[in-house]
């Protein structure tokens, strides 16, 4: 392992989705560095077997390890219900993950359904149905897989995106939802354009809760900084992808773009 002054947090996803995840943790102050990893090559990891996205998760865990980060966290839904118990099996650091946001969307809301918007991946793995039937016997949690969507949202394909939520939210199940629950990191970049084109729905997801349990966990505070719409982290942030290509505009794009949106 590489020898650090400053502690490193390691960040991985497919892609650009975890930069959501990242972006509300700008939000509070941060002690330690953090090292962002894209597996681009490989992206998506949604529609891709069980054992192909346990080998390319190891892959990158692997790699962040050997940056020096001290502790992993998953931002990636898909990456978490397939690989996150093995990893932690194999690894002697702390390895977070994400799961969809249901149990909290199913308090909030105890009389109606709910859709859980989420890979195909996602939500076949064990890991979601195990949530699913732990929190919800009574069956309100309607899952919709959204193929494709995190490749558009990648490709900053805004107006594709827009036409895919609208097939979306055309479909016969959607007219009893007043609840969605974003099962992805990527789609979370879309909570405003969900907002704007179903007005009264209400909209959870797991940053929140995720970023609390790792905080607890690390022994962060939950100090905020100083309102600002910059984004002015109190640390270095080093993004690193298996493109070959230096991406960091189009990552301080992406934060920014989701850091504006809660501020």
């Amino acid at each position: 392992m590489t020898d650090t002054k400053i502690p490193r947090l390691g960040i991985m996803d497919s892609g650009l989705g975890g930069l959501s995840l990242l972006a509300d943790m700008l939000h509070f102050s941060i002690p330690w560095e953090i090292v962002y990893y894209a597996d681009f090559n490989n992206l998506p990891y949604g529609n891709k077997s069980k054992s192909e996205v346990k080998i390319l998760v190891e892959n990158s865990v692997s790699t962040l390890i050997e940056k020096g980060c001290q502790a992993v966290i998953l931002a990636c839904n898909t990456a978490t219900s397939v690989a996150v118990d093995d990893l932690r099996n194999n690894h002697d650091l702390p390895i977070f993950g994400m799961e969809p946001a249901i149990k909290p969307a199913l308090n909030a809301y105890p009389d109606e359904k709910i859709a859980v918007l989420a890979t195909q991946l996602t939500l076949k793995e064990d890991r979601f149905l195990s949530l699913k039937n732990r929190v919800d016997p009574m069956n309100r949690v309607i899952p919709i897989a959204c193929p494709g969507l995190a490749d558009i949202i990648e490709r900053e394909e805004w107006t594709q995106a827009e036409n895919y939520l609208i097939e979306i939210f055309s479909k016969p199940e959607m007219d009893e939802i007043h609840s969605i629950v974003l099962g992805c990191t990527h789609y979370v970049f879309l909570e405003s354009m969900i907002s704007r084109l179903r007005k009264n729905i209400k909209i959870f997801h797991g940053n929140a809760g995720t970023i609390r349990h790792i905080f607890k966990s690390l022994s962060f505070s939950e100090k905020k900084n100083n309102s600002d719409s910059n984004i002015k982290p109190n640390h270095s942030i080093i993004y690193i992808s298996n493109s070959g290509e230096d991406y960091s505009n189009k990552a301080l794009s992406f934060l920014e773009k989701r850091y504006k949106m809660v501020y």
